[in-house]
């Protein structure tokens, strides 16, 4: 793998995280949300239109899609929730890019032990972070993106209002 610092670097949409923090703590407070599904999407500008990798569960053969994977660390009462989004593209498709987007949801699950909630609730889908790429999938060829989104730093009292991005494993605190 090659070093961090060597890796190609994406810009956070300020605007679009904090939308998404705010749905998040309305959800956490008043139970309100949307009934959206999608837990995240990866839309690639190309010259023909865009191409738009939905969420999948698992990554398939001749399929487009998204994978959220999410690790939880903890060192000295802090903590750090990293969520390594994996765009594929296995089909025989080809086009070249120029711009990268993620779109990400958060959720929360209000069902208390016992079973009287009303399940999980979702945040909008909304754009947090882009780059500009240039690459070319070519038909005889897989394409795979990972892009990590990290929350650092968190102190344990913090824990349980960071937002909970939607994954594969379906963790909530």
């Amino acid at each position: 793998m090659p070093p961090l610092d060597g890796l190609q670097k994406n810009t956070i949409d300020v605007g679009g995280l904090a939308t998404l923090v705010q749905q998040f703590m309305t959800l956490m407070l008043y139970n309100s949300g949307s009934g959206q599904t999608t837990p995240a999407e990866m839309v690639l500008t190309t010259s023909g239109g865009n191409v738009t990798l939905s969420y999948s569960g698992s990554i398939s053969m001749n399929s487009q899609g998204v994978t959220v994977y999410l690790q939880v660390l903890e060192e000295s009462n802090t903590y750090t929730f990293q969520y390594f989004y994996v765009g594929f593209d296995t089909t025989n498709s080809s086009y070249s890019t120029s711009s990268l987007e993620l779109y990400v949801s958060a959720n929360v699950n209000d069902t208390p032990p016992g079973g009287a909630g009303t399940g999980v609730v979702y945040t909008d889908i909304v754009r947090i972070a882009y780059t500009s790429a240039s690459f070319t999938k070519a038909s005889d060829s897989y394409l795979f993106i990972v892009w990590l989104i990290e929350f650092q730093n968190i102190p344990s009292y913090l824990v349980f209002f960071t937002p909970i991005l939607q994954n594969n494993v379906g963790i909530v605190p």
